[in-house]
């Protein structure tokens, strides 16, 4: 498989070098928060398929409408995903194979 480029917001990057479990990002509008967020949580699922992550976020919207479609597009997006989750709707969720 060719290695793809996955582009992170500068300010972002410290983050994938970093052992901390949590954390807060913090930006204006459209900053890739979001996305930075939902690769690194892919990343962690793919290297580490029995454990669990939660995606906690503000929105005026349904979890399914923002959140989990915004992390479904990533997943489909990356390559190095690609056949490595299951999607499933009820309950809402995004399981590791």
């Amino acid at each position: 498989m060719p290695n793809q480029t996955i582009q992170i917001a500068e300010v972002f990057k410290p983050i994938f070098l970093s052992d901390t479990k949590d954390f807060i990002l913090i930006s204006g509008r459209n900053g890739g928060k979001s996305k930075t967020a939902y690769i690194l949580s892919g990343l962690q699922a793919a290297q580490c398929p029995n454990e669990d992550i939660v995606i906690a976020r503000a929105s005026y919207g349904s979890i399914s409408d923002s959140s989990y479609n915004e992390v479904s597009e990533v997943i489909d997006d990356i390559d190095a995903f690609k056949d490595k989750f299951i999607k499933k709707k009820s309950p809402l969720r995004i399981v590791r194979k």
